[in-house]
Order: structure tokens, then C-alpha cells, then sequence
């Protein structure tokens, strides 16, 4: 079976860089840069730039205690309607090149590249990833950090090891290949594993694990006897094509979380 094809696509910074370029000669000059409110609100960061970071300033970190990790930091809110317009921008570049684009929050998006192998001319994954990420660039002005794998978890840890971070060789794009998932899970710590947090360690039967690991993969569930499983196509005429007459049956999405399958299944018709 062919190994699943799973981009994420994380915009690098995403507030602090729309933030920049809606006031390019106050927060585009200011390297310190907090995104959240002003310097005397109440609210918490929503994002700062790297340099800021470097001090300490995180996420979800109450402005007031921000500002006395990095006193010279510049505050600015959230240029909510200039992050919504450049969302959609980068997805609709997106939703050239994937025929599943799946938006996870504002600034990051899963793309579904199965059965696109021959359309890319059997390129190496890493390379289709470097020609999108150019491609944002080029279009929107902003740049995105791409992590792939077979699954989503993969492409979301591949994501971070992706982020051309001050101080690392990261080039914007990490791909891990097919059959290395064990290796690569195992270079994080579990507390570094999407909601696995210090209480569900401790709940962990001794010898408690601190690595993370992956076993066999998952098989995908069964559909339901009476239906017919659907597969997306990439088509020149639109980003993709179903399968169906969507007048003939009803589709209905079927999600199993545990295997990170989506299948799309319609009702087998009455004879």
C-alpha cells in the first residue's frame, strides 16, 4: 500500500509578521515585538518574534509579566481583520497543490497529498514542500514552515524541527520518510507530544516512559457494508473532483481520531 502523504503548512510567525507589515514603520522596524494589546492591558501575548522570545515571552503569558521578561519590547494588538484576509490568501495557495486542504487553526493547515505522486513527477515530498513554501512566499509575502510525514502527528512535530529558527540549520522544510516514524517519535520527550501533558505522565504505570515512541500503524476502519468509500482526484479543471453525483447520494464523513483517517463514504443506493 502506498505510504499516506501529510503536509502541515505553519505560517512562521504569523501575528507578529501581518502585525509588521500593517505598520511597517512602527512594528516592521521594532525587532522586539509583543502581539496581544497594549503595553497597559490586561491581556495575554499571542505571539512574539523570535528576538522577543530569546527573553523568555511565550504564548498565553499575561502581558504585564512579558514586559518584565523584556521591558524594551514594543505591544501591539492583534490586527485581527489583516490575520483573517492573509489566512485566506495562504490557503487558497494552498488549495493549488493539495486536493485535502484541512485548516487546523488561522496560521496552520494539513494537506493531503495522496495520489498525487504522479502529478509532482514522483518528486522527493521535501521538494514539492520547499516549490509551496516558495509559492506562499511569492504570493502572500509571508513564509510558512512545512513538516510532513504519514500521519498528522508526525507532520506536526516535522513542523518544528522545520521553523528556520535563529541559531538552527533549519531550511523551512522537514520531511520524515515512510518506515522512520519509531526513530523520529523517539527523539522527543513525551511532554513534547501534542496533549501529553505532566498530569497524564504521572498517571503512567511505573517505570513511567519519558520518551515517545510509535508502534505498527493503524488500520484504517471499515465503512459501513451498505456504503461506498469515495477517493478524491486532482483535476485541471478544479482543485479536485469527487467521485459522485453529489444528486445521486449523500455523503456523510466518517473520522476515526486514533488512526488520523478521514474517509468520506455516500449510502449505497436503493435497488
Amino acid at each position: 500500500m502506498t505510504a499516506r502523504r501529510i503536509l502541515l503548512a505553519d505560517a512562521d510567525a504569523f501575528f507578529v509578521a501581518v502585525a509588521r507589515m500593517v505598520d511597517p514603520d512602527g512594528a516592521g522596524k521594532e525587532p522586539l515585538l509583543i502581539v496581544g494589546g497594549t503595553r497597559e492591558s490586561r491581556g495575554v501575548v499571542c505571539s512574539a518574534s523570535y528576538e522577543a522570545r530569546k527573553f523568555g515571552v511565550r504564548s498565553a503569558m499575561p502581558i504585564a509579566r512579558a514586559l518584565r521578561l523584556c521591558p524594551a519590547a514594543m505591544c501591539v494588538p492583534v490586527p485581527r481583520r489583516a490575520c483573517g484576509e492573509k489566512s485566506r490568501e495562504i490557503r487558497k495557495v494552498l488549495e493549488r497543490y493539495a486536493p485535502v486542504v484541512e485548516g487546523a487553526s488561522i496560521d496552520e493547515w494539513y494537506m493531503d497529498l495522496g495520489g498525487t505522486e504522479g502529478l509532482y513527477g514522483h518528486e522527493p515530498l521535501a521538494v514539492t514542500g520547499q516549490r509551496i513554501r516558495e509559492r506562499v512566499v511569492a504570493a502572500t509575502g509571508l513564509s510558512v514552515s512545512i513538516g510532513g510525514g504519514t500521519t498528522k502527528l508526525v507532520a506536526k512535530l516535522a513542523v518544528e524541527r522545520a521553523k528556520p529558527k535563529p541559531g538552527t540549520s533549519a531550511n523551512g522544510v522537514h520531511i520524515v520518510p515512510a518506515g522512520d516514524e519509531e526513530s523520529f517519535l523517539q527523539t522527543f520527550d513525551l511532554a513534547e507530544i501534542p496533549l501529553i501533558g505532566p498530569r497524564f505522565q504521572e498517571r503512567l504505570p511505573p517505570p513511567r516512559r519519558r520518551r515517545a515512541g510509535a508502534g505498527p500503524p493503524p488500520q484504517p476502519p471499515a465503512p459501513p457494508a451498505d456504503s461506498v468509500v469515495l477517493f478524491r482526484f486532482p483535476s485541471r479543471e478544479a482543485v479536485d473532483v469527487w467521485l459522485n453525483d453529489p444528486e445521486y447520494a449523500k455523503l456523510k464523513p466518517l473520522r476515526d481520531r486514533a488512526a488520523d483517517i478521514t474517509l468520506l463514504v455516500i449510502d449505497a443506493p436503493a435497488p
